[in-house]
């Protein structure tokens, strides 16, 4: 049908009809720029730190980077929700197995986990991978690896280190005693080949008189093997290598314990704790290989945070390690290292 002056009925609109529409269109436009004002509230995701111990200042460092890492990251926007675990020793293979599984169920966005086992640990994050929650390995490999990044120490380069200054200190001569840690364990496993390496490259009128004797996951019982260890060789060695923590405070109290402290035998550890800077600053130790966990764990959560978004990220991390001696500890740089700013953590 057609309207007055040919115009089709079709195109003629009511006036109440068309400023009900106006109306419309200027409620949607004024909510659609209400919208654009208010800030989204960002995704909060849960992640689980899982170390293979939690019983050392190392990490209670670690914890203490990522809680900086969830902080900073609650401050740009991104909700976290953070939790550590860990079995009491490093020995307890099979609870930090649970320990992941656990956290599996729970359905965490994400972990970071420094394995106790570079194999064993493979199976459990592959299930976690396969429910889609996401690993950041740190400190020490798996072999295969699965995960998505790896944050940590060269630890090759950290046994290099070692072995420099104790070719350096003894003038490229002498025998030494290599203590190990735990068998398994790639980190120290990695420091212990870059010990070994270095010196067959670099100083070999230097000889290695023992490589075979193990700390065992333990403080106790590495001061025990370490004591009687001594007695067997330690008057013989010019020099003596530790690869973490534990292993340098059992080697510590074993050679106070024999007589044998005080810069007899040149005495090169790694990581530190304030008996370790004090034996430093005395001379038991003549240099400590100091890695950054705070970085460590600041890096862990923020790759593992990236990857959540979408965001690409790096496959591997070298958080760096510093060789700390007399001529270096009052640095400002080595002062951040050895004293770190930590975060409270109550269980």
């Amino acid at each position: 049908m057609l309207a007055q002056n040919g115009i089709s009925s079709s195109k003629i609109m009511h006036p109440i009809i068309h400023r009900t529409t106006l109306t419309a269109k200027k409620c949607g436009l004024a909510a659609l720029l209400l919208a654009l004002a208010i800030p989204v509230q960002a995704a909060a995701y849960k992640i689980a730190l899982i170390t293979d111990a939690n019983n050392n200042l190392f990490w209670e460092t670690v914890y203490s980077g990522a809680a900086k890492a969830r902080d900073d990251l609650k401050a740009e926007g991104t909700d976290i929700t953070l939790t550590w675990d860990g079995p009491d020793s490093d020995t307890q293979r099979d609870v930090e197995i649970q320990i992941v599984e656990q956290k599996v169920k729970e359905k965490v966005d994400g972990i970071v986990l420094s394995p106790v086992h570079g194999r064993l640990l493979v199976p459990p994050v592959q299930a976690a991978t396969n429910a889609g929650i996401p690993t950041v390995v740190i400190n020490a490999g798996l072999n295969p690896a699965g995960q998505i990044s790896f944050v940590a120490t060269d630890n090759y380069k950290g046994g290099a280190l070692g072995a420099r200054r104790m070719g350096t200190v003894l003038k490229g001569k002498g025998k030494v005693i290599l203590f190990r840690w735990l068998a398994g364990n790639a980190a120290t496993t990695a420091r212990e080949t870059g010990f070994l390496d270095t010196l067959k490259n670099q100083f070999p009128e230097i000889r290695v008189i023992s490589a075979d004797q193990y700390a065992q996951g333990s403080h106790d019982l590495g001061k025990k093997t370490a004591v009687e260890l001594l007695k067997k060789l330690g008057q013989e060695a010019d020099g003596i290598f530790t690869v973490s923590e534990l292993t340098t405070q059992a080697m510590l109290d074993a050679l106070r314990e024999t007589g044998q402290s005080g810069g007899k035998a040149v005495f090169i550890g790694y990581d530190n704790n304030p008996a370790l800077l004090a034996a430093l600053k005395s001379g038991d130790i003549k240099g400590l290989v100091i890695q950054n966990p705070m970085q460590m764990g600041y890096q862990a959560v923020r790759t593992l945070v990236s990857h959540l978004q979408g965001k690409p990220i790096e496959k591997e991390i070298d958080t760096g390690c510093t060789m700390v001696t007399l001529d270096n500890i009052t640095k400002p740089a080595v002062d951040e290292l050895l004293n770190p700013r930590l975060v409270k953590y109550v269980k």
